[in-house]
């Protein structure tokens, strides 16, 4: 369970680094009287994240069950299987990162500010981003295959939505407490996000992806040598 837990926050703190919400952010940060709006809308980051894990994870686990109970194997290989495909594909994106970098749209500023606009944007654009989330996914599989009771589920989601919504709790504070120079913080900081995050995500998306194939073939080996 605490290599789990430790799996989770590291998965979570390349997750939260996440260009999207961040420049959204950033553009709230800039308005006048942001800190209701801007606050509002991480909120909606953090809770359609935390849905669409809930729904991922017992879309999984339904998935695992009829597969299961339908072609007579064992949860164990299955759920293996789904890691090595999941671990082939985080090495794939990692390696072309670069090229889905610069294909990006650009996303268009909100004309309507009010804080439960910024609340359904949150939602809006974090459920139209999880299906390719695949930190998230790749995540959300380490706990479908830990096997675990539902309080337990909803710790551990709790825990990896707060750390990947913490940056932006961090420039919100930033604008609270610095509301003179934050403009100037908030800029180097969003500089440096842009300037590292594709570099550290690569790194990321590559280990972890060699990370669970590896663990693949050695569960595979295990079961074949008994």
């Amino acid at each position: 369970m605490n290599m789990l837990v430790l799996s989770l926050i590291g998965i979570a703190a390349v997750d939260s680094l996440n260009p999207t919400a961040i420049a959204f952010l950033i553009y709230f940060l800039s308005t006048p009287k942001p800190v209701i709006r801007s606050v509002t809308f991480v909120f909606g980051v953090f809770a359609a994240y935390l849905t669409g894990g809930l729904l991922f994870i017992f879309g999984i686990s339904q998935l695992i069950t009829n597969f299961v109970n339908n072609f007579i194997v064992s949860a164990g290989w299955f759920i293996y299987v789904i890691q090595f495909i999941i671990g082939v594909v985080l090495i794939v994106i990692g390696l072309k990162i670069n090229q889905f970098s610069n294909n990006q749209p650009t996303k268009k500023r909100p004309k309507v500010l009010k804080p439960f606009n910024t609340f359904l944007l949150g939602l809006a654009a974090t459920f139209s981003e999880i299906p390719t989330a695949l930190p998230y996914i790749a995540a959300i599989e380490q706990i479908v295959k830990a096997n675990l009771n539902f309080s337990e589920i909803i710790v551990l989601l709790i825990i990896y939505n707060f750390i990947f919504v913490f940056p932006a709790i961090i420039l919100i504070v930033i604008y609270i407490m610095f509301p003179d120079k934050s403009a100037d913080i908030i800029t180097k900081i969003n500089q440096q996000i842009t300037k590292w995050v594709p570099k550290l995500t690569q790194v990321f998306l590559i280990a972890f992806g060699l990370w669970l194939v590896v663990d693949c073939i050695f569960y595979s080996l295990k079961h074949l040598l008994q």
